[in-house]
């Protein structure tokens, strides 16, 4: 799964400078419609970068107006339907603020991955 990630700058005041910012730790996983949960695979991205590619991890500052992509790699049963890539800040404060994506009652905002097409 390739995402990408951005730094957009005109969501920061200009007296802020070009100083790096730093993101807090993530949360990644990759769910089905089966319920079940599936976590990056070391190994898989261990392959990916043996062929050349290295992959910039999700906790690289970025300073603003910059962007990177980065894959993920997840190893996967051939019958994973509906699948849906989580991403979430694991800072525990985060469960405390009102409006944010991991405070209580605030639904999981998941991203559809790939291009399944109904049984025929």
């Amino acid at each position: 799964v390739a995402v990408r990630v951005r730094f957009d700058r005109e969501t920061v005041s200009r007296r802020r400078g070009g100083r790096a910012l730093y993101p807090s730790r993530r949360e990644v996983r990759l769910l089905d419609d089966a319920g079940r949960t599936y976590l990056p695979s070391p190994e898989g991205l261990r392959a990916l970068e043996s062929m050349g590619a290295p992959q910039p991890p999700l906790s690289r500052p970025l300073r603003p107006g910059e962007a990177y992509v980065t894959r993920l790699v997840f190893d996967l049963p051939a019958d994973a339907r509906g699948r849906r890539l989580l991403i979430r800040e694991k800072d525990l404060v985060t469960r405390f603020l009102i409006g944010h994506e991991n405070s209580p009652f605030h639904p999981a905002v998941a991203f559809r991955v790939g291009n399944e097409r109904s049984a025929p």
